[in-house]
């Protein structure tokens, strides 16, 4: 019975100084600058979607093919395509 009481006043000690710990810790300032985005809420936001457009544009026209594309004439392989087309193709639509 007295080691019961015991252990429960250990135990409750040690909790009640766990508590005054960590509720008595210092409060911390970190300075951010004005342009620096926040995200307080955690959810996807005009914000995140300009971020990520602008990330998405930067990659697409950094890469090769932009030069490749500018570099080429591709009205070229439509008219291939539509010349055979017309030939495979039957214009008579009378019986």
């Amino acid at each position: 019975m007295r080691t019961g009481i015991l252990l429960f006043l250990a135990v409750l000690s040690l909790s009640v100084s766990g508590m005054l710990l960590t509720g008595c810790s210092s409060t911390s300032v970190k300075r951010v600058d004005v342009d620096e985005t926040i995200d307080l809420s955690g959810q996807w936001n005009d914000t995140d979607s300009r971020l990520v457009a602008e990330e998405m544009i930067g990659d697409v026209l950094s890469r090769t093919w932009v030069q490749d594309f500018t570099g080429c004439c591709p009205n070229r392989f439509y008219r291939a395509v539509f010349s055979s087309m017309t030939h495979a193709l039957s214009t008579n639509m009378g019986a």
